[in-house]
């Protein structure tokens, strides 16, 4: 069942979610995930306009398209997720995020969720979120979103479970450890964004600042002016996408025939087949490859695509 909100001068502060409820959304883990960034809008706008949505929430397990919500006054109090990252795409508006610290006085809303809501944020720092920035609070940090006077937000939530296991597992694999920050704020403003993408597109390279939490990094934006050289799968990691520029066709499939295995259970070559669609991506899309579903990139003559990648390791 698909979750239903409403947005309505009462409430002041709407969120669609997966209800908190005895039965548990159902887990599609190797559906693809697809936003555009056309039905994004119109989702926002209906919310801006007290209207109700119905969000095509996605949950693979180890991750959740959760929802969009929707505030014109602050949240009444603090929150931390121990068990979950949230990662924000900003669609409309601007918002102070309150993050870090510690929260004093909370209480766990329902026992053994690790959900916490109440009390007050003791040394957090005030991030000021805007249209088309992406940023991420990390699981076990607390934080509050500050609504000022005249102004509102609108975003888009994917849930992102922490990990523990998998942390440790890449912490102890050798010199070639990516250092990892399992508790760092993640912030990609919009403008910083547009630079690197009209950098890349100029053919220069970029420093991308690189987050990585273990069980999921923000790992690169990547340019392309031509279509994959060959087909690829990641049978540990799914692909989440947030087209910055330009526009693609993905095709995706099954299973991959011929390929050839590196490390970490990275797959590339050989041909995809069984169920193959294409699908077609332009700016302001998300969209998410399951960890284990081939792909391919496919880029027209005289077009090209930019995006940021998000990898969501698969729950262990």
């Amino acid at each position: 069942m698909k979750p239903l909100v409403s947005a309505s001068a009462l409430l002041f502060c709407v969120t669609i979610a997966t209800a908190q409820g005895p039965q548990p959304p159902p887990v599609t883990p190797m559906k693809f995930a697809h936003y555009t960034a056309a039905d994004l809008t119109a989702l926002a706008n209906t919310l801006k306009g007290g209207g109700q949505i119905k969000f095509p929430g996605l949950h693979r397990g180890d991750h959740h398209f959760q929802g969009m919500s929707f505030r014109a006054k602050s949240a009444g109090g603090p929150e931390m997720h121990n068990n979950w990252a949230d990662l924000y795409y900003i669609l409309d508006g601007e918002v102070l995020h309150h993050t870090g610290g510690t929260l004093e006085g909370g209480t766990e809303r329902n026992p053994g969720t690790g959900e916490f809501g109440g009390g007050k944020i003791v040394g957090a720092k005030a991030v000021r979120l805007a249209k088309g920035d992406i940023a991420s609070s990390a699981a076990g940090v607390p934080h509050w979103w500050e609504i000022e006077p005249g102004k509102t937000v609108t975003y888009m939530t994917v849930k992102i479970l922490k990990q523990p296991n998998l942390q440790s597992a890449i912490a102890a694999g050798g010199a070639n450890t990516p250092a990892l920050t399992p508790t760092q704020f993640v912030h990609y403003k919009a403008a910083d964004l547009k630079n690197f993408v009209d950098t890349l597109k100029r053919g220069e390279s970029i420093k991308f600042p690189s987050v990585h939490r273990g069980d999921h990094q923000f790992q690169n934006i990547s340019h392309r002016a031509k279509s994959s050289g060959s087909a690829e799968l990641h049978k540990n990691w799914a692909d989440l996408y947030y087209i910055l520029d330009g526009e693609v066709t993905i095709r995706y499939g099954d299973r991959l025939e011929g390929g050839k295995e590196g490390v970490d259970g990275e797959v590339r070559g050989g041909e995809i087949v069984g169920n193959v669609t294409r699908q077609k991506l332009a700016a302001g899309d998300v969209a998410s490859a399951p960890a284990g579903v081939p792909h391919f990139w496919e880029v027209e003559p005289g077009k090209s695509v930019t995006y940021l990648t998000v990898k969501i390791g698969k729950k262990h």
